[in-house]
């Protein structure tokens, strides 16, 4: 797109060595905020199955500029999350080899990305809040790997134009609390200028 007037495309890219059985993408709520700039926001989910189990594994990028839209969108991330929970509690009745198969959109589940929030703000409390009875609790895989170490930063650290207030962390591993026994490793990249963010990994073990 740009000044040429072309095409734009926006979204989230997953790049993956497993075969989901399952692709959705979910378009995020963007309330209307007069005082910021905004540009629409998604998460994309999969449901990978494999010999340990079935798991979701979705990613995002959430609004910067507007805390009301960061907000709302966190809250609909939590929705989803529920959605599946009450799924798997519930599920729907299955007609094998028609349009109405039942594809199981399990509990289990992995959350990353470009959250845009820090780690004292009010969406990270959001996201991380107790559910109702029977759905599975969303916590930040670092938390459970490092329990005295503060996050290591993933923005700040080479662009010091975009980033005034200089390192500090942004981006995530939220996970459902029944993998927390899974978590191996959770690491950034601090070495790498290819991006004003740093790459974050988590390993789990099945």
């Amino acid at each position: 797109g740009g000044s040429d007037k072309g095409r734009r495309q926006f979204g989230n890219l997953i790049l993956t060595q497993h075969s989901p059985i399952q692709v959705l993408h979910h378009l995020l709520p963007s309330p209307a905020d007069s005082s910021a700039r905004f540009m629409a926001r998604q998460t994309t989910e999969m449901v990978i199955r494999e010999s340990f189990g079935t798991f979701r594994m979705m990613n995002t990028h959430l609004e910067f500029f507007s805390v009301k839209q960061q907000i709302a969108q966190v809250k609909r991330i939590r929705e989803l999350h529920e959605e599946a929970c009450s799924q798997v509690r519930e599920p729907a009745i299955d007609k094998p080899n028609t349009p109405f198969e039942r594809v199981k959109r399990p509990d289990t589940m992995v959350i990353c990305g470009d959250f845009n929030f820090t780690y004292d703000s009010i969406p990270y409390q959001i996201i991380k809040k107790p559910f109702p009875t029977n759905v599975l609790e969303l916590v930040d895989a670092w938390t459970i790997k490092y329990t005295d170490i503060t996050h290591i930063p993933t923005c700040g650290l080479f662009d010091q134009n975009q980033w005034k207030q200089g390192p500090h962390c942004r981006d995530y591993f939220f996970l459902s609390r029944d993998l927390i026994p899974k978590v191996h490793e959770v690491s950034v990249n601090t070495e790498t200028k290819a991006s004003d963010h740093q790459p974050i990994r988590l390993i789990l073990n099945f």
